[in-house]
């Protein structure tokens, strides 16, 4: 394969992701918006399309390192090309599990102040996720594992006090048992979906220097 047509193939392998990655922001983005149950219905079954997206990212990447052999540079930039794929679609299953929780529950923000602290949460990891976005697509990306390593931690910290309050309430206040339910549900896979976005983050520094 000559050299410039490799690099096209990068290039439009990379596209493809970026393409996923803003999908699964817009989605992500809409979540806890007052969506009607066709929109609910419309993301989760769209969950297919990504799935289908991601496994043409895989397989194109393994082709091109199978056939290519490509020196240490190529080969980081396909490895983590694929890897970020992988957890990409994972928080997109993991979005679809809030939008199933939430499908039939009409009374989320009758929970009052719990119910935005988990808005913040939702704002902070929202922020969180699409700045590895941009830093991928402008390629200024600059290695800063505490800094990351500190936003999950702080995320999850916020999740298990928020998660605790939940709790205390449901003790307190005698609330329904199944939207209590649903409430540390969706906390913990936002919990979930902070520590998927650190890998992001991880594979963003392997691409970078080379080592996870």
């Amino acid at each position: 394969m000559l050299r410039k047509h490799f690099d096209n193939e990068i290039i439009e392998l990379s596209n493809n992701l970026e393409d996923i990655w803003i999908s699964i922001i817009k989605k992500y983005e809409m979540i806890f918006d007052d969506l009607t149950e066709v929109q609910k219905q419309s993301i989760i079954d769209n969950d297919l399309v990504i799935n289908e997206a991601v496994v043409t990212i895989d397989m194109k990447g393994i082709e091109l390192i199978c056939l290519q052999h490509p020196v240490s540079v190529d080969l980081r930039k396909i490895i983590t090309i694929v890897k970020l794929s992988t957890d990409i679609e994972r928080i997109g299953d993991r979005i679809i599990e809030i939008v199933k929780n939430l499908k039939n529950i009409h009374t989320m923000h009758e929970w009052g102040p719990l119910f935005y602290e988990m808005l913040k949460i939702h704002f902070i990891l929202g922020n969180h996720l699409k700045k590895t976005l941009t830093w991928y697509k402008n390629r200024n990306y600059e290695p800063d594992v505490n800094d990351y390593n500190k936003k999950c931690k702080l995320i999850s910290g916020l999740c298990q006090k928020l998660g605790d309050k939940v709790v205390e309430n449901f003790l307190i206040e005698s609330s329904n048992v199944d939207e209590t339910i649903v409430f540390l549900e969706v906390i913990n896979i936002l919990d979930k979906i902070s520590h998927t976005t650190q890998s992001i983050y991880k594979w963003l520094d392997y691409q970078e220097i080379g080592v996870l």
